[in-house]
């Protein structure tokens, strides 16, 4: 009995580590073609950088399609290479936990421009493919920035988030205070519990779509990630 009773425990365990990794990473999935006749560019290499220092990369497919994970949250820098093309730069490229972000790249080929890299700065599209639930995006700059300190207070200056005094409990899409969940790090908090705001990296607020993974929510979910300790 013992021994059934540990399995059980240790196979939860490890599915609770698997949501948790799932949800702490992020992924830059794009293609790359031709920027003339849009043509894949098969075989070409994709980096992803951070503050200089080479993090993982991929190479495109057949189709020109690529995928780089996994991402811890961050901004990120993308350099291509491709024999032919000139050498391609995206600089901030944003990557949130649990979360892809898609990149439409295009080179030019090396008869048509000078050999050298394309420098060019990411912008969030209006509309995000790898945007599946209405969620809002709280990053480290801006969550240094706001003049609160609470978590609730800061979910609160997202829209479709109520409250109705400082300090007070916070109210999502119509439902009650506990219908909405809290996540940090992937990890489900029950009860009261509090945080320092120099700790937190990002903080995502769900409105709606709320992940499989998560399960019933009445409300909405605030995902918080964490800085590690160097970061502080």
């Amino acid at each position: 009995m013992k021994n059934k009773i540990l399995l059980v425990f240790l196979l939860l365990t490890a599915i609770n580590g698997t949501l948790t990794a799932q949800n702490e990473f992020g992924e830059i999935r794009g293609k790359l073609t031709d920027s003339v006749n849009l043509e894949p560019i098969p075989f070409a290499s994709v980096i992803a950088y951070m503050d200089g220092i080479l993090i993982t990369g991929a190479t495109t497919d057949n189709e020109g399609y690529f995928s780089i994970k996994p991402l811890q949250s961050g901004s990120y820098q993308i350099k291509t290479s491709s024999q032919g093309y000139s050498s391609l730069i995206i600089n901030d490229v944003k990557v949130n936990s649990g979360k892809m972000t898609f990149l439409t790249l295009k080179c030019y080929s090396v008869g048509i421009t000078l050999p050298g890299p394309t420098i060019s700065t990411y912008t969030t599209p209006l509309i995000d493919p790898g945007q599946i639930s209405t969620m809002q995006v709280l990053g480290t700059e801006e969550i240094r920035s706001s003049p609160y300190m609470d978590i609730k207070q800061l979910a609160a200056t997202t829209a479709g988030v109520y409250q109705e005094d400082e300090g007070e409990s916070i109210y999502m899409r119509g439902a009650r205070e506990d219908g909405t969940a809290y996540y940090i790090d992937g990890i489900k908090v029950i009860g009261d519990f509090r945080l320092p705001k120099t700790a937190i990296k990002e903080m995502k607020v769900l409105t709606g779509g709320i992940p499989a993974s998560i399960g019933d929510v009445t409300g909405g979910v605030i995902m918080i990630t964490t800085k590690g300790y160097s970061k502080w």
